[in-house]
């Protein structure tokens, strides 16, 4: 490209674009989009809300309860008797049971600055991916998942609920937090357009400049 123009041999064919994506899905898989966002989900953005609440006030004057961490256990499910029992994906599928983690909240209670005292607060469960990070099925060897009666080619990607697998569709968005700029509309008296989605945890709006 010398004179601004783009060369032929710079120009993907469309057996090229072919070998491309079939290199693409060879490395990353079909579904490798939705287990990074899981993970990044359970790894960084739960902390990272729980670090933006910060800490709740109360009717008391210098009392106030302050959040700490926020931890997703292994999967498991509470018997009729109230007794937890691990989970595999098999055994939610069989017996119409959510695949699912409980989350604990560890919380700190604080008078005129001073820790009073420090617990952890279960949550609830959260639906948890198949083959995600903190999917035990994840680390386990293909010997291992034929024992359990998982299919060790299952890439997993999607959650089981009430015994159902459920995939969440995926959406294509703009990148947060990065500003784009494009032509304006025909007839219009601007030349171009900026805009930006804004977002932190727990917020989220797009911004349009003309």
């Amino acid at each position: 490209m010398s004179d601004g123009k783009v060369s032929e041999d710079s120009i993907l064919t469309p057996e090229n674009r072919w070998e491309i994506m079939k290199a693409f899905l060879h490395e990353k898989g079909l579904v490798r989009q939705h287990l990074d966002s899981f993970n990044k989900f359970v790894t960084l953005w739960i902390k990272e809300i729980v670090r933006e609440l910060g800490h709740v006030e109360t009717n008391q004057p210098g009392v106030y309860v302050e959040f700490l961490d926020i931890k997703v256990g292994e999967p498991e499910f509470k018997e009729i008797e109230g007794n937890r029992i691990a989970l595999t994906p098999m055994v939610a599928r069989i017996r119409n049971l959510t695949y699912a983690a409980p989350m604990t909240l560890t919380v700190a209670l604080y008078e005129n600055g001073i820790e009073v005292t420090k617990q952890e607060v279960p949550l609830g469960d959260l639906p948890v991916m198949v083959r995600s990070e903190i999917d035990p099925t994840s680390r386990l060897s293909k010997d291992e998942l034929i024992k359990i009666g998982e299919d060790w080619r299952d890439p997993g990607g999607y959650f089981i609920v009430n015994g159902s697998e459920k995939v969440i569709v995926t959406q294509e968005d703009l990148a947060h937090n990065r500003v784009f700029v494009d032509y304006a509309k025909e007839g219009s008296n601007m030349t171009h357009t900026a805009k930006v989605i804004s977002a932190s945890p727990g917020y989220r709006v797009p911004i349009i400049l003309d």
